[in-house]
């Protein structure tokens, strides 16, 4: 408890001869204590500001990188084949559900 009070009683006499200091200098504390909030307000807008920069900067280095490991794992491009226009893929024969899609079909020995 003694503890509590002692700290109590320097923060009072900090804000008391800060008070004081002010007055010494022919300002009125309610004008100092104007100055020191709109400090403190443009310290924290400040840092608020540099944090935000440093975020935009860690997600762009992370993406960097993020990117070129992507990119290395990525396997050779090799050339087109100039006949793709031509070739139907299978999964659009297996879908369609219609047997008649222009080829014939096996019916085996019990097709008349």
């Amino acid at each position: 408890m003694a503890g509590a009070v002692s700290q109590l009683e320097s923060k009072t006499n900090w804000l008391s001869a800060w008070v004081e200091s002010g007055s010494a200098t022919g300002i009125p504390p309610a004008e100092l204590a104007r100055q020191v909030s709109s400090t403190l307000l443009v310290t924290a807008l400040v840092i608020i500001v540099l944090l935000g920069l440093a975020a935009i900067v860690l997600v762009m280095l992370m993406g960097g990188r993020l990117r070129r490991r992507v990119r290395d794992e990525l396997p050779p491009v090799g050339s087109p084949d100039p006949m793709w226009p031509l070739q139907v893929p299978p999964t659009a024969r297996e879908n369609t559900g219609d047997p008649d899609d222009g080829e014939f079909e096996d019916l085996g020995d019990n097709g008349a």
